[in-house]
């Protein structure tokens, strides 16, 4: 029990670094989704300091976001759907429904993701929370319609046909859609999709590792 406690604990303490500290709530439609972080992104802080922007993060209105000159920057508004991809030396500050440049050296690539894209979206921190912080819960599959599940994969293909090919939105999508199915031991997809369209990410790579450490614990039980 003891062992389990200290599990859990961990991955909630992972799941709040990597989500900036939000938690799923009623304030949950207002925030960012970070989908991309890659080279130098950072939070500037009302006093001048800065601090990482990491994938998965969930920011809030108000935020500011620096992106530097190595840097690529890419985040969801959950309230409307708004992707917006941002390129290197931009500086911008997120609202409640879209980000207000500051400085920037080209506009956005902006992209509207539909409803259901967005519904399972939504849900993808939930299911990385469960895969960093509890140890049996990628061996569980729950019986399901499976006009429900191939619907899921159907928009997964839609969506990824459309996307950049290091955007990994289509594989949260999946996963969070998967998660909301009860059907974890189908997420291993498209967490190695993510991997392979961002192998630079300490974040993608840190829940991947614990998928696949979970995975291998529960089949040698």
């Amino acid at each position: 029990m003891k062992a389990m406690l200290g599990l859990r604990q961990w991955g909630v303490a992972v799941s709040l670094a990597l989500a900036g500290a939000t938690v799923m709530g009623a304030e949950e439609v207002r925030t960012t989704l970070v989908t991309q972080a890659q080279g130098t992104v950072q939070m500037v802080q009302a006093d001048g300091k800065v601090t990482p922007v990491v994938t998965f993060s969930k920011l809030k209105p108000g935020t500011r976001v620096s992106v530097g000159d190595d840097g690529r920057f890419q985040l969801v508004y959950l309230s409307t759907g708004q992707q917006e991809t941002w390129g290197s030396s931009s500086q911008i500050e997120t609202g409640d429904t879209e980000s207000k440049p500051i400085k920037a050296s080209k506009l956005p690539t902006i992209k509207q993701l539909p409803a259901a894209i967005l519904k399972g979206l939504t849900q993808a921190p939930v299911a990385i929370t469960d895969i960093t912080s509890i140890h049996g819960m990628i061996r569980v599959r729950t019986a399901i319609d499976g006009s429900k599940l191939e619907t899921v994969e159907k928009n997964y293909k839609m969506f990824r046909a459309q996307a950049a090919d290091d955007d990994v939105t289509p594989e949260l999508y999946l996963l969070g859609a998967l998660s909301e199915l009860r059907q974890a031991d189908r997420m291993k997809q498209p967490l190695e999709q993510m991997l392979k369209r961002q192998p630079a990410s300490a974040e993608i790579r840190e829940v991947h590792s614990a998928y696949v450490k979970h995975e291998v614990s529960g089949a040698a039980k």
